[in-house]
């Protein structure tokens, strides 16, 4: 076991220490942040039950947070949609690192690259962030790759149902000053397949493979120097039934076929000046993502057309150097400055009689600055104060968005504090979205939105901390957030925000006039492992709402008004010196629907294309959302390896989850999509 114990300086004048052996609540990971932050480790997250070892689906079981749609890893945080998450790794921002994401832009997907056995300490923030924070309006993942071992050399095997992972890590040199994690994962869930259990649809077996690694050197007078990435591949898609007379919906006679590729490979320098008062961290980061689509269709003697193609590519560069100045015991301040630099190639379009339409078709690069400044100070550890100011200047737009950022914490007690923070934030658009393209009736082209501003959201919260007793602790918030300068539609008959995109690419004509607000409480009571046990009850009351650019106001897609959590685990340790443990947890969640707007019928049927009653424009409701996930295992510990027999019964009562619809005009009938039925999944893992 490697222990990783960093101290904070205390401005006080004693006589006397004492030290004892005393297990406390966790510590925030990133010190300037005073509310709606938690820490989490991979200790923690190998614990929640249903959860892959998927960060964001652990995520689910905070406090104001929620599955999009119970199929995807995607997270709905305060009633924002997901696109608002920022990703980060090591500190740098990166793009979203999920298998099978959910088209461009997507923060989430089927499952994530980054699995709970690679990282270190991280933070999750689900609102008012700290100054260093920028290009985020819900929530920031801020993940950090743990080192490998370097006293000595360690492996691990795993084998599941849905594939296998490979991973190992140890020393680089003999003075034991570096090391290397590398781990790879190949996945398939055709065995699942093969014995009844469909996670999706589809008749093309969904698979994916990944690698992460992190190189780490500690040098006597350079520095430390870390090499990190992670890889990611994966593929799914339908066939076409052979044979025409089983052809009973629209999507029986369609080939389509999606591919993903994600590369982020990274370098970081961290130097500490001899006077101890300054250290500045500096990385270069190269983001690769491709994700490829194309449909046909078949007629009834079997002529394949053309319905549709699409290939998004980006390749960014991102730098940035961060100096931290300790100015005394109380007094902490950061300077950051961010340069990112986008390549990119779009094109999409559909066939029209095999002839290619195109609604995309765009390549170049742009570029976007960040700057902070942020100061943290402690006034006889009573007051804790951090202020800064963010700016963003993104070139495409010709915008620059200037965001101050404060929070206050006053410690009632040594175990009572209250805080109030607040700040505005801004989230810049996927890139197609500004290089859409349409023909008007003379057959020219126009290109829509290239000065649509980023979002803009103003976000205040009050919080309560309370730390019963060692390690039982109540938290409970309160916040709004008012988002502005959102883009809507042109048209005053088309209720589109982009607060309820979801996927696909954006054809309409947009203008920064929409508004929306959120607002909620949140409660959380959480029992961290000691004890041989833990728990986690957390429950959520919120609402969302939207406006057009006529000033109607509207229910979000995500809008579900409430979500509440619980989950709960424990070990046995038995057997003789107590090697064995048998452990158990499992995990339930509720939450309201997420809103829909009714589809009109008849005007469809007649029209060839979905129709829907904008005067209820996500005034219906799907049913409520119900989960119940259950884990067991059991790990045997020898001298010099262990192994791991684990079960997961996810969606455990095979709940129906109802979270969107969509019309066939074959049949002329409408079509209910559902999320994930029930998954055993079973891993055998062996540690040596």
């Amino acid at each position: 076991m490697i222990l990783n114990i960093e101290l904070e300086e205390k401005n006080n004048t004693i006589s006397t220490i004492e030290i004892a052996d005393k297990k406390t609540v966790n510590a925030l990971k990133e010190s300037m942040v005073s509310v709606s932050a938690r820490s989490f480790n991979i200790e923690e997250s190998n614990r929640y039950a249903g959860g892959f070892g998927d960060l964001t689906r652990m995520a689910q079981s905070f406090a104001g947070v929620a599955s999009s749609d119970g199929q995807s890893n995607e997270i709905v945080i305060r009633g924002n949609n997901p696109r608002g998450l920022l990703w980060r790794i090591e500190g740098v921002e990166v793009s979203n690192p999920n298998h099978f994401p959910r088209g461009d832009g997507s923060a989430g997907g089927g499952i994530s690259i980054i699995q709970s056995n690679v990282i270190d300490n991280s933070t999750f923030m689900s609102g008012a962030f700290s100054a260093n924070v920028g290009n985020a309006s819900s929530g920031v993942f801020d993940i950090n790759l743990r080192k490998g071992n370097m006293q000595k050399y360690e492996h691990t095997v795993q084998v599941g149902v849905i594939g296998v992972e490979l991973m190992s890590e140890g020393p680089m040199s003999k003075n034991k000053q570096s090391s290397y994690l590398i781990k790879y994962r190949y996945s398939t869930i055709a065995l699942l397949q093969k014995i009844g259990i469909k996670l999706v649809d589809n008749t093309v077996t969904p698979s994916y493979q990944d690698l992460t690694f992190n190189f780490y050197a500690k040098t006597k007078k350079a520095g430390n120097f870390t090499f990190f990435g992670i890889m990611g591949m994966s593929s799914a898609g339908e066939k076409a039934q052979k044979d025409s007379t089983q052809w009973e919906y629209t999507s029986d006679k369609v080939n389509a076929l999606e591919s993903y590729l994600t590369s982020i490979v990274g370098i970081k320098h961290q130097y500490l000046f001899k006077n101890n008062k300054v250290n500045i961290t500096s990385s270069v980061l190269h983001n690769y993502e491709s994700s490829k689509s194309k449909a046909d269709t078949f007629s009834s003697d079997y002529i394949k057309n053309k319905l549709s193609k699409s290939t998004i590519i980006y390749q960014t560069v991102r730098a940035q150097s961060i100096l931290n100045y300790k100015q005394s015991a109380s007094s902490n301040y950061r300077f950051g400055i961010i340069a990112s630099m986008p390549f990119f190639s779009l094109s999409s379009g559909n066939f029209i009689n095999n002839q290619f339409a195109s609604t995309l078709d765009n390549n170049g690069l742009t570029w976007m600055l960040q700057a902070f400044i942020q100061n943290k100070y402690n006034w006889k550890d009573k007051l804790e104060f951090n202020t800064g100011l963010h700016v963003i200047y993104h070139h495409l737009s010709k915008y620059t968005s200037i965001e101050p950022r404060m929070s206050i914490k006053y410690f009632i007690k040594a175990n009572q504090s209250i805080a109030f923070a607040t700040g505005l934030h801004s989230r810049v658009e996927p890139l197609s979205l500004y290089y859409t393209q349409v023909k008007n009736a003379s057959g020219v082209i126009n290109t829509w939105n290239k000065e649509i501003k980023p979002t803009q959201s103003f976000h205040a919260v009050v919080s309560y901390d309370w730390t019963i007793i060692s390690n039982l602790k109540l938290k409970t918030e309160l916040y709004f957030q008012y988002l502005y300068k959102v883009p809507v539609a042109k048209d005053t008959a088309d209720y589109f925000s982009i607060i309820n995109y979801n996927n696909d690419l954006i054809k309409q004509e947009l203008t920064n006039n929409g508004k929306g607000y959120n607002y909620g409480i949140e409660l959380s009571l959480e029992k961290y492992y000691s004890r041989n046990y833990y728990f986690l009850f957390t429950s959520s009351l919120f609402n969302s709402k939207y406006f057009t650019l006529n000033k109607k106001q509207f229910n979000t897609r995500y809008n579900g008004n409430y979500i509440i959590n619980f989950t709960i685990g424990k070990d046995f340790n038995f057997g003789k010196r107590k090697k064995m443990i048998l452990g158990a947890n499992t995990r339930l969640v509720t939450m309201g629907g997420n809103r829909y707007t009714p589809l009109d019928i008849s005007a469809t049927t007649q029209s060839y294309q979905e129709v829907y009653y904008t005067s209820q424009t996500f005034a219906k409701q799907y049913s409520a959302f119900f989960r119940w996930d259950i884990g067991i295992y059991f790990k045997m510990n020898r001298r010099k390896y262990n192994w791991r027999l684990s079960v997961d019964f996810q969606n455990i009562t095979n709940q129906q989850n109802l979270f969107s619809t969509r019309y066939d005009f074959e049949k002329q009938t409408t079509i209910n999509n559902y999320g994930l039925g029930f998954i055993p999944v079973i891993n055998y893992k062996v540690e040596f």
